[in-house]
Order: structure tokens, then sequence, then C-alpha cells
């Protein structure tokens, strides 16, 4: 009769399991997991709930779902939510505008593309040590938190948003195969070592007027020896490196520039010199 009890607890606690693939992530917002497409979807409205290291709910399961759709109406990423994603889960889809994105939030996540709108802050180590290839950012984001984008080592163009004001202390560190940036005009700070040890970085293009940096290093270990800058910039260095005025196909991109669209035209048709 005892065995017949364990059997039976057992049972239920495996149909218990077995069922539990979809549930509550924060006041408002819910997950499920559509295992006939492999679909984790998170929707509803309001903010997600910040998590600890692997104790998001979706975590367990993450053998069911090869692709992640976030949709319109969530108002946050929380803290660890795909904190080390397995390799199988490589496609994400972000249908709204985000407040925020928390900490560790994508942490060694192997989502292959990036391609985000955030109207708020980026914490520090979100995306540290994530493995994308492409990324996308825009929106009006205030910060760019310590080590938010740091050791990123597959993408090579960065084109940061207008309405970006403040890079962290270690950013975009150890990003080992980036080799061009854009930093909007809206950024008024760049702190120490934001872009350090970016072994291939040549190519820095920054389209404000004044030295954002506050002669403290950003580039240690970076190949870079000039920052270009527009027409309009006033001060003999940007960076702690000597600001070199750039060609006029990119001081006629400067008055292009007004969102996200004209930051991707100015990348392939400037950049890509």
């Amino acid at each position: 009769m005892r065995l017949l009890s364990v059997v039976a607890v057992v049972v239920v606690a495996a149909l218990c399991v077995a069922a539990d693939k979809s549930g509550d992530c924060g006041e408002g917002v819910t997950w499920k997991i559509d295992e006939a497409n492999e679909v984790l979807t998170i929707e509803g409205n309001g903010k997600m709930t910040n998590f600890s290291r692997n104790t998001a709910p979706w975590s367990f399961y993450q053998d069911l779902y090869t692709k992640v759709v976030i949709k319109d109406g969530v108002k946050s990423i929380g803290d660890y939510a795909f904190y080390n994603s397995h390799e199988n889960v490589t496609d994400i889809s972000f249908e709204g505008t985000f407040e925020y994105v928390g900490s560790n939030a994508f942490q060694v996540a192997r989502f292959r593309k990036i391609d985000i709108r955030v109207d708020g802050d980026i914490a520090d180590n979100a995306f540290y040590k994530a493995e994308f290839s492409e990324l996308k950012l825009a929106g009006n984001i205030g910060e760019i938190g310590q080590s938010a984008f740091a050791e990123c080592d597959y993408f090579t163009i960065v084109a940061l948003p207008q309405g970006l004001v403040n890079i962290s202390k270690n950013a975009f560190n150890g990003c080992n195969r980036l080799k061009k940036v854009l930093v909007p005009s809206s950024v008024s700070r760049i702190e120490e070592g934001a872009f350090s040890n970016c072994k291939e970085l040549t190519t820095f293009y920054y389209m404000g007027i004044r030295d954002p940096a506050d002669k403290v290093d950003v580039f240690a270990k970076t190949p870079v020896n000039q920052v270009l800058v527009t027409e309009d910039y006033v001060d003999y260095e940007c960076c702690n490196k000597v600001a070199k005025v750039a060609n006029t196909n990119v001081n006629a991109a400067h008055s292009l520039v007004a969102g996200v669209a004209s930051f991707v035209a100015m990348l392939l048709s400037v950049l890509l010199w």
C-alpha cells in the first residue's frame, strides 16, 4: 500500500511538471510554450519579473522551444530572464518597446540577432558574453550600463541610436570582432574603458561637437588612433584620441540623422568606405 502511495505521488508530480509549461512572469505578464511550433511566447501588459540566475520558469524547458517571441505590451525584460540560454534557442523577436532591460538578462545567450527598441536603460551586464552576430539598437536609451555588451565576440558593426546619453564603463570591452562604431550626437558621456580591448576596432565615428570622454582612456588596448568627427566638432581631441574631420560623405549624412533608419542608411553608405 505504501509503495502504491509513493508511485501515485511520483505520477502526480510528473503530470504537474508536464503541465507546467505556462504561467505568470510579472504583474499582467504571462508565458507559454507552444511545443508543436517550438515557440516560447511572453505577452501581456506590464513589467516582467526580475529573476536570479537560472530561475526564469521557461529555463527548465529549453529543449522544447527554439524561438522566443516577446509581444508588444511587455514593458521590461527581467534580470537573468534568458541567462545562459541553450544552443538550440537561437531566435528572438522583440515586438514592442521596452522601458528597461535587466542586468544579466541575456548573459551568455545564443540568440543570433538582437533587434530591440528601448526607451530607458540597458542595465549592467545585460548582454555580457552573448553570442549574437548582428546588433540593432533603437529608441531613446538613457544609458548602456557597465559591461552591458562586454566580450560579445561575434558582431562587427554597431550604430548606436540618437537619444542615447551615456555609455558606461567597459560597456563594449573585449568585443574582439567589432570593427566600426557610430556614436550619435546625443551621447554626452563615454566612460573609461567603454571600447577597450576591442582588437579589430579601427573606425570610430562621433557625431557630437564636444569631447564626451572627459580625458579618460576609452580605447585602452584598442587599435583606434583617431576618432572621425563632423566639421562642427570644436575640440582637438575626442575620447583621448586625435579628432579628424571625416570625408564629405559623412558630413552630408550628418544632416540626415533623425532615427534608426537614418543610422542604418548611414552605416551602409558611409562607414563601409
